[in-house]
């Protein structure tokens, strides 16, 4: 049996202020789509910063 690993159109990189309550900073999140453009992911590729305890 053969997999194939499907590739991914990166659509958007960008970051986004964390919204909890005691966050801080940032996160960083990349918007993928599939080759026809039918499928959309989204994913976290950085985290920046902590929470204030």
């Amino acid at each position: 049996m053969t997999e194939t690993n499907p590739s991914y159109l990166s659509l958007k990189l960008a970051k986004a202020k964390k919204t909890g309550q005691r966050a801080s900073g940032e996160i960083t999140y990349r918007v993928l789509c599939d080759p026809q453009k039918k499928l959309l992911a989204l994913t976290i590729v950085g985290n920046e910063g902590g929470f204030v305890a």
